[in-house]
C-alpha cells in the first residue's frame, strides 16, 4: 500500500489546472514578540494554509523586504516530521527527496532530521535559509489512507525573524516556488492563478526606550536592559529639577521613545541639587547660625548687630539671602544679630557734634548708634554745664521708648552770653594772612592767651558755643611753623565763623570810680561782688583801688568780681 502511495507522490509535480482555492498566508502576532538574551527583538511568524481541496505539497519562497542583512530568519520550528497519520496529520517530508527516506521494510517512513528548508547544495539555495532574509521551504505529505491525510487548514511551520537592531516595519512575502512545483493538489495538479491566494504580512520592530528620568539608578538600568537596550556611559551631574533626588536619573541619550533595538543608552545620574536652599535662621540663636549655614554647604558672610524692640538679644533679626532661596554651593549668607531693645544712652554733658580741635564724645553718633533718631533741639542756661553741651534728653537715659524714636535734647548756653568781638579775625587775619609771624601776633592780640568761644554756625543766637580754652593760641598758633598749615587748621577748626571773646576784668582800674567800675563789670557779663573801702595815699577818694580777681585775669561769664574802693589818704 505504501509503495503505491509513494509512486503517486512522485507524480505530484505534474501540473494541470484544478478547480479549488488554496490560501497560504503569513500570520504575525505582535504580542508574541520578545527580546532575546543578546538584546535583539525577535518576532515569531506562522505560515498557515487553508484550502477547499486536499493539498499534497508546498514549495514556497518566503522573503523579508530588508537590505543589509537585517532583519533575517533566525530559526524554523513547529513543523511535522515524517508521514501523516490520523494521530499526527501534516506535511513532514520533502516531495523531491522521498527516495532518500524510503525504507520499504519499515512500517514508518520518517526522517528525524527532516527540515523544511532546502539544503545548501540545492538549486536556488545560495544566500537563503537561516541568517538571511530569504527562505525556500518544501513540505509534502505521505499517508497510507484517507483517514491519515492532513486537514484542509492548519499551520505548516513557524519561524523567527530577528531584528538585529533594526527598527521599523518590514513586509514578509510568500510566493510559490515554480522550480520546485509550487503548490500541488492531492490529484497531482498544480494550484495556480485565481485558485492560489498568497498573503504576506508585516512585522514591526519597535524597541521603546522607557522614560526612566527621576527613577533610582538601579531601577532605571534594569528597565533599560529589560526593554532591549544595552547600558552605555554613566555620568553624573547636579540637578535642580523637582522630584529628581540624589542617585536618580537626570536624562538618557537617546531619550525615551522608539529607538534602535539593542543600542547602548548613556545615562546621567543626579549628585543632588545644583543650588542649596538657604536655611531659615531668623529667630534662632546667633550662636547656632554659623553651624546651620555651613552645614548645608554655604559660608558665613557679614555678621552685624542691631537693636530690636521685637527680637530678644542674641537672636537673629534678619538674613540675606533668605529662606527658601536657592543659591550656589559655597555662597555667603549675611545675618544681623539682635542687641535687644533700644535703650536711650546717657549723653548729658556731651556735645551733639564733636569739635575737630578738641573732640569729645559725639552725642549724635551715640544716639543713632543706639537706634534712635535726633529730635527737636532746645537751649537753656546751666550753672555747671558749659555752653554747647547737652543738659538733658527726652526720653531720658535708660528709657526704652522703641527703636527709631526721635530723642529731643537741650543744649546749654552756659551762664550767659559773653561779650563778643566782630568775628572778622577769620576773614581778615586768617584768610588774608601772608606772614606767619604777623598772623601769630594778631591771634595773640585778638585772643590773648586766655581762650575764646566759637559759634558752630557763626551765630551767637544758636547757642552752640565751643569752649576751646585758649589752647589753639598756645599749641597751634604759637608753635606753628607753616603758614598754610596754620591757616587750614584755623579755618577748619572754626568753620570760618565768628569768634566770641571770653570776658576779662575791666582795665584802667585806678582811674575808675566805683560807679564806672560797676558798669564795666556788668557790661562784661560779670557780677559785682563785695565792695570794701580802704585808705590809699595815691588813689583818690571814691576811686577803685583794685579788683579781685584782678585785671586781666580770664573768668567765665557771671564770675563775681569784688571791688576795693579808696577812702583817700
Amino acid at each position: 500500500m505504501k509503495k503505491t502511495l509513494l509512486i503517486v507522490a512522485m507524480l505530484l509535480l505534474v501540473a494541470t489546472p484544478v478547480m479549488a482555492t488554496t490560501t497560504v498566508k503569513v500570520l504575525v502576532n505582535p504580542a508574541e514578540q520578545f527580546t532575546a538574551p543578546d538584546g535583539n527583538k525577535v518576532q515569531p511568524v506562522s505560515i498557515a494554509y487553508d484550502s477547499d481541496a486536499d493539498v499534497r505539497a508546498f514549495a514556497l519562497d518566503i522573503n523579508i523586504d530588508s537590505t543589509g542583512g537585517a532583519p533575517n530568519f533566525q530559526g524554523i520550528r513547529d513543523f511535522k516530521t515524517g508521514e501523516s497519520t490520523a494521530a499526527s496529520p501534516g506535511y513532514g517530508i520533502f516531495p523531491s527527496r522521498f527516495r532518500d527516506f524510503i525504507v520499504v521494510t519499515s512500517p514508518v517512513w520518517s526522517d528525524p532530521n527532516y527540515n523544511p528548508t532546502v539544503a545548501w547544495n540545492e538549486p536556488e539555495s545560495t544566500d537563503t535559509g537561516m541568517g538571511f532574509p530569504k527562505m525556500i521551504v518544501e513540505m509534502g505529505t505521505l499517508f497510507a489512507d484517507e483517514v491519515n491525510k492532513p486537514a484542509l487548514s492548519g499551520t505548516l511551520f513557524k519561524f523567527d525573524v530577528n531584528a538585529w537592531g533594526a527598527t521599523g516595519t518590514f513586509h514578509i512575502t510568500v510566493a510559490a516556488n515554480t522550480l520546485r512545483g509550487g503548490v500541488v493538489g492531492n490529484d497531482g495538479n498544480g494550484i495556480t492563478g485565481a485558485d492560489l491566494v498568497l498573503e504576506g504580512n508585516d512585522v514591526s520592530f519597535a524597541c521603546t526606550l522607557p522614560d526612566v528620568v527621576s527613577q533610582p539608578e538601579a531601577d532605571a538600568t534594569a528597565n533599560i536592559t529589560a526593554a532591549g537596550f544595552a547600558l552605555g556611559n554613566r555620568t553624573e551631574t547636579c540637578c535642580d529639577v523637582a522630584g529628581v533626588d540624589v542617585g536618580d536619573i537626570v536624562s538618557t541619550n537617546p531619550a525615551a521613545g522608539v529607538q534602535t533595538c539593542g543600542i547602548s543608552v548613556d545615562y546621567v545620574v543626579s549628585t543632588g541639587p545644583c543650588c542649596v536652599v538657604v536655611p531659615n535662621i531668623v529667630g534662632g540663636l546667633c550662636s547656632a547660625a554659623e553651624g546651620a549655614i555651613t552645614g548645608v554647604g554655604l559660608t558665613v558672610g557679614t555678621v552685624t548687630t542691631a537693636y530690636s524692640d521685637t527680637v530678644a538679644a542674641g537672636l537673629v533679626i534678619s538674613q540675606n539671602p533668605t529662606n527658601p532661596d536657592c543659591v550656589a554651593l559655597g555662597s555667603a549668607v549675611d545675618y544681623v544679630c539682635s542687641l535687644g531693645p533700644c535703650v536711650v544712652p546717657n549723653v548729658v554733658n556731651n556735645m551733639l557734634e564733636a569739635p575737630i580741635m578738641n573732640p569729645t564724645t559725639n552725642a549724635r553718633s551715640t544716639l543713632t548708634n543706639a537706634g534712635f533718631t535726633i529730635g527737636a533741639r532746645t537751649t537753656a542756661t546751666h550753672a555747671t554745664i558749659i555752653a554747647g553741651r547737652l543738659i538733658s534728653t527726652t526720653p531720658a537715659a535708660g528709657a526704652t521708648p522703641g527703636c527709631g524714636t526721635a530723642v529731643a535734647y537741650t543744649v546749654s548756653t552756659g551762664k550767659g552770653v559773653c561779650a563778643t568781638c566782630p568775628g572778622d579775625i577769620v576773614s581778615d587775619s586768617i584768610k588774608q594772612a601772608t606772614d606767619l609771624s604777623l598772623l601769630k601776633a594778631r591771634m595773640i592780640t585778638a585772643f590773648g592767651r586766655t581762650g575764646f568761644y566759637k559759634a558752630t554756625k557763626g551765630n551767637i543766637d544758636t547757642g552752640d558755643l565751643w569752649n576751646i580754652c585758649g589752647d589753639i593760641v598756645a599749641d597751634s598758633s604759637l608753635q606753628a611753623t607753616d603758614l598754610s598749615l596754620l591757616k587750614s587748621q584755623l579755618i577748619a577748626g572754626f568753620n570760618a565763623g565768628g569768634f566770641y571773646k571770653a570776658p576779662f576784668v575791666p582795665i584802667n582800674v585806678p582811674t575808675k570810680t566805683l560807679a564806672q567800675m560797676q558798669t564795666a563789670i556788668t557790661t562784661a557779663k560779670l557780677v559785682v561782688g563785695t565792695i570794701t573801702y580802704a585808705n590809699d595815699p595815691v588813689v583818690p577818694n571814691g576811686s577803685v583801688i583794685s579788683t579781685t580777681p584782678a585785671y586781666p585775669t580770664y573768668r567765665n561769664c557771671n564770675t563775681t568780681v569784688n571791688i576795693l574802693v579808696s577812702l583817700g589818704p
